[in-house]
């Protein structure tokens, strides 16, 4: 037992102190200066934003996209279908606005062997005006400031760069478990994310030429993952992803505890085409649930069996790694909302008993992640927005079914759509 011990206090440790270099080096990077407006580069630009299904935000989400600082620029809508309910927010912008800079389509001819969100992006690509040279991608699901297509395009300036991107950062919650676990496994997953140079296309820029170069349209088309694929093939052609703080997305929505675990299951499958990053954030997951186990039974047996001084410094181990768990969590938190807050965004106060679920929320995640990830490298099927899929391989995937989506969230209690 005292073998076991030494192991478990041994993870532990290596634990708490990777976790806190990580998180250090990531709290550094968020406060470095932005980008002077007067020194961005503002090229043509080109934002892609497919739609399936009515985001509880939607209708802020596109007229934000409308108010972009950036001085030649046009919003590609992609509508999944006539009967979608994405287009009461677009009629109503269209008939109250008269938007110059928005273009919208359907969706004409989904691809079999790619998810419907990646038909969309390629229908795009394919109509886009030759005059754009810089193409952005958005997801639904976030509401971007006044200054986000220039902050996201600015470091594309350098030739070096092949794409810039951001994350999501959830909000927390006083009254769902569901909406507190994800947003306390966020926190990591986007320190995670950042040092293995994953890409997020709900916030993503790349020059047009970067496209044709890397192959990526053509990858596409075989794909889940619009962002896995990006990821893996800027990695094969040795392209730098450059991380851009300001374009962080805050998203409020929502989500019920077994929505969470659906929802995050299907974020790792898609996560799956990143390739080295996914197999380093499943052994993570292993290490983390294998850590918790062996400290759990040698913490019950060192009680059983009056092993005190074993106990005592068992104890004290595993409680420092949850109380910085905790720490980290906090201070991460407060450093992107004051980032976000620099880039004029009005960000809703983390709502009154939040703080106190903090340490259930970080243990649901802590068992939840590990869980959905065993689950996520087994499982060959998924269910997205309505639409099956099946997992055949790396780069295969088949869509099984098509129905249109029409279900709205409702006004009083904004969900994630799933």
């Amino acid at each position: 037992m005292t073998t076991l011990g030494i192991i478990a206090g041994s993870l532990l440790s290596v634990l708490t102190v990777a976790h806190a270099l990580a998180v250090v080096a990531f709290w550094i990077r968020l406060g470095r200066p932005r980008i002077a407006a007067d020194q961005k580069w503002q090229p043509p630009a080109a934002v892609i934003l497919p739609l399936r299904g009515r985001d509880p935000f939607l209708a802020q989400s596109l007229a934000a996209l409308l108010e972009q600082k950036y001085p030649d620029y046009l919003v590609q809508v992609v509508v999944d279908s006539e009967e979608d309910a994405a287009w009461e927010d677009l009629r109503l912008l269209l008939e109250e606005m008269s938007p110059h800079r928005l273009s919208v389509q359907l969706l004409e001819r989904p691809g079999d062997e790619c998810s419907l969100k990646v038909s969309a992006l390629l229908q795009a690509m394919e109509r886009l005006d030759p005059r754009f040279e810089v193409v952005a991608l958005i997801d639904s699901d976030v509401t971007p400031h006044s200054g986000w297509l220039s902050d996201l395009v600015a470091p594309l300036a350098d030739p070096g760069v092949g794409v810039s991107t951001g994350q999501r950062w959830f909000c927390a919650s006083a009254r769902d478990w569901g909406t507190s676990a994800r947003f306390a496994w966020n926190v990591g997953a986007v320190v995670q994310i950042w040092l293995y140079g994953i890409v997020w296309a709900g916030s993503l820029a790349m020059r047009r030429s970067t496209f044709s170069e890397i192959g990526l349209l053509e990858a596409w088309r075989h794909a889940l993952s619009d962002d896995g694929v990006a990821t893996r093939e800027l990695r094969r052609h040795g392209r730098r992803v450059s991380f851009v703080p300001e374009v962080l997305m805050f998203n409020r929505e929502g989500i019920s505890l077994a929505n969470f675990y659906r929802w995050l299951q299907r974020q790792l499958i898609a996560a799956r085409p990143s390739g080295p990053a996914w197999r380093v954030a499943l052994l993570h997951c292993l290490n983390l649930l294998a850590t918790h186990i062996l400290t759990t039974v040698v913490l019950a047996a060192s009680l059983a069996t009056g092993q005190w001084m074993m106990l005592a410094l068992l104890a004290v181990l595993w409680a420092i790694y949850w109380i910085t768990c905790i720490f980290w969590v906090m201070l991460l938190d407060h450093r992107v909302r004051q980032r976000l807050a620099a880039s004029g965004r009005d960000l809703p106060a983390a709502p009154s008993g939040a703080r106190w679920r903090l340490i259930p929320a970080i243990v649901l995640a802590h068992v939840m992640y590990p869980a959905a990830a065993l689950a996520a490298s087994l499982r060959r099927r998924l269910s997205w927005r309505g639409i099956e899929y099946e997992v055949l391989g790396r780069d295969r995937v088949r869509r099984l079914n098509y129905v249109p989506f029409r279900a709205a969230a409702g006004p009083s209690r904004p969900e994630s759509v799933l």
